[in-house]
């Protein structure tokens, strides 16, 4: 009786193996495009050295010279995942990002994209034209184009520095608020 359960286990284990779908591993760009491509109407480029796409999480994890480029703005990093179902991302080891006419380093970053903003944190530091801005946290909403700064701030103005805990700056405009 008890080889005849095991028997059933074996046969049981082996058909649901043999069903059960494995994670499809993306070794290129143009798979990650062309799943992103079902669905989004415009979705970003993704590039990196290593680049794995996870079929029940939809999440794609990306190490070694990450690139994501999505309209006018660009992350590069060491380490990113995006999440296709919410469009976010998160990335890790020497950051940079632009957005248009502007350029931030940091150690990590988040960009929830429904959500209209990007968040930075860590050694941030952001330039654009005669301003310098260096902060330990800083998000910048897509919409308002206002940046925010906060914890350790010092502001670098045509060379005048200036310390604060918290600065926001339109980036369109380039005035601190």
């Amino acid at each position: 009786m008890k080889l005849v359960k095991i028997f059933f286990l074996i046969i049981l284990l082996t058909l649901s193996t043999a069903i059960a779908p494995t994670p499809t591993i993306a070794n290129n760009t143009r798979d990650i495009e062309a799943e992103q491509t079902k669905n989004m109407d415009n979705p970003p480029v993704i590039e990196a050295q290593e680049k794995k796409f996870n079929i029940f999480s939809l999440v794609y994890t990306l190490k070694g010279d990450v690139h994501i480029r999505h309209k006018t703005r660009s992350i590069t990093a060491d380490f990113a995942e995006y999440k296709l179902t919410s469009q976010e991302v998160k990335a890790s080891g020497n950051i940079e990002f632009q957005d248009g006419n502007f350029a931030a380093t940091c150690d990590r970053l988040y960009a929830p994209t429904r959500a209209d903003r990007v968040d930075l944190m860590g050694n941030i530091v952001f330039r654009k034209n005669d301003v310098t801005i260096y902060a330990d946290n800083a998000s910048f909403n897509w919409n308002s184009k206002i940046a925010t700064f906060e914890n350790n701030v010092t502001v670098d103005n045509n060379g005048t520095k200036k310390q604060y805990n918290t600065v926001q700056y339109k980036v369109t405009t380039g005035e601190f608020l």
